[in-house]
């Protein structure tokens, strides 16, 4: 029986044998070199002499000849049955536009450190599809760790060796927030009770007070809104995303899914004043929210209707995420339990739900402030020096 990992056997005869692969001929067929002993520990001595004596590189594993196209396509191969189609297409979109164009070339065994830097600089500066300018660090930085991914894969079939090279992740820097106030977020409510017959405006309302996401709006069916219970249920998102089919006409498509996590999937209870507006819009089970008929509104559109509706209010520097961002901080403001917070959101944690979607107004901020008191003094004598001071 071969030794695991080192083809070396003991043959009938009683000899043992240490085969090691050299190279494929032309048809793909490997070729190997065959050494021989009286002892499994004198031919493992044969094999190391011989692969420390042949001049470096002549004897490299022919894994290492793959280019970073051929372990990309491998590795997409891999995962596809492990992932869900958003994140599939995601995946095929940044090796095909991002990795293969710069890197699909570059053979494993030459792959270095300076090249993934370059790489990484050519991204930040000019790496959008049109050359124009660069793209951000944090896509830069999704982009490196899909490679990484494959790289990974690679390693643990052989492809290339461990720590080869390094992937220098590029700084990332904290894009700005727009929490709405309480200004802007009385501007908006009185807007949509003034229309509160249209979906679109009801639909704004929820994420205002639920955290939903776009997606998560618009695929909302009357099924999974329950006004006896005063309770909604997420169950599925919508999204448009890459068609990687060579077969389709068009680049992109919609789809509806199960929402991002696992996580995700949940019952948020409904504010009980809410429940009117939706009772005088309800249809039948199979109908969306947002269109009231069985076809659905996609997210882009839905997008391009709530930019209307701020840009009407002048309170346009908001996208659509800002209403999650916003329901968040006020809960927290006003003493929400962080816990159930977290599972209103489908955060799988509470550290995330903190660090993403907590951001104090300045009045909270003052009032925290505000807690600070002097010390109580001394004595009359010391006037106003606090008392650790004594």
């Amino acid at each position: 029986m071969a030794r695991h990992g080192e083809n070396i056997r003991k043959r009938a005869d009683g000899r043992w044998e240490a085969r090691i692969l050299t190279d494929y001929k032309e048809n793909g067929k490997a070729q190997y070199k065959y050494l021989y002993g009286k002892s499994y520990r004198e031919v493992k001595e044969k094999k190391n002499n011989f692969l420390k004596q042949e001049p470096a590189g002549r004897y490299q594993p022919p894994a290492l000849s793959k280019t970073c196209s051929e372990l990309l396509d491998e590795w997409l191969g891999f995962v596809y049955p492990h992932l869900k189609e958003s994140t599939y297409s995601r995946y095929v979109f940044a090796v095909e536009k991002h990795l293969k164009p710069e890197l699909g070339k570059i053979r494993l065994g030459n792959l270095t450190t300076e090249q993934i830097d370059h790489y990484i600089y050519q991204k930040l500066t000019c790496g959008k599809l049109n050359c124009d300018e660069g793209l951000s660090s944090k896509s830069v930085t999704d982009l490196l760790s899909i490679f990484k991914l494959a790289i990974e894969f690679g390693c643990e079939r052989g492809f290339l060796p461990p720590n080869q090279f390094t992937i220098h992740h590029p700084r990332q820097t904290v894009p700005e927030i727009h929490v709405m106030d309480e200004a802007a977020c009385r501007k908006l409510e009185s807007y949509i009770l003034c229309h509160k017959e249209s979906p679109v405006c009801i639909g704004i309302l929820l994420s205002l007070y639920t955290g939903l996401r776009i997606g998560e709006v618009c695929a909302l069916h009357w099924e999974d809104i329950n006004l006896d219970t005063q309770t909604l249920a997420v169950r599925r998102t919508l999204m448009r995303i890459q068609d990687p089919s060579p077969q389709s006409a068009r680049k992109t498509k919609i789809i509806e899914c199960t929402p991002k996590t696992a996580s995700s999937v949940r019952r948020i209870p409904l504010p009980e004043w809410i429940c009117p507006f939706l009772q005088q819009l309800q249809q039948s089970s199979q109908c969306y929210l947002l269109t009231g008929r069985i076809t659905y509104m996609e997210p882009r559109n839905y997008y391009n209707r709530y930019k209307k509706i701020l840009r009407s209010l002048n309170l346009d520097k908001y996208n659509y995420h800002a209403l999650r961002h916003t329901f968040a901080t006020r809960c927290v403001e006003h003493g929400f339990d962080v816990k159930s917070l977290s599972e209103i959101l489908g955060h799988a944690d509470v550290a995330t739900t903190m660090r993403r979607y907590v951001h104090p107004s300045m009045e909270a901020k003052r009032k925290q402030m505000q807690m600070l008191q002097m010390y109580p003094v001394c004595s009359q004598n010391q006037g106003q020096r606090p008392a650790g001071t004594c």
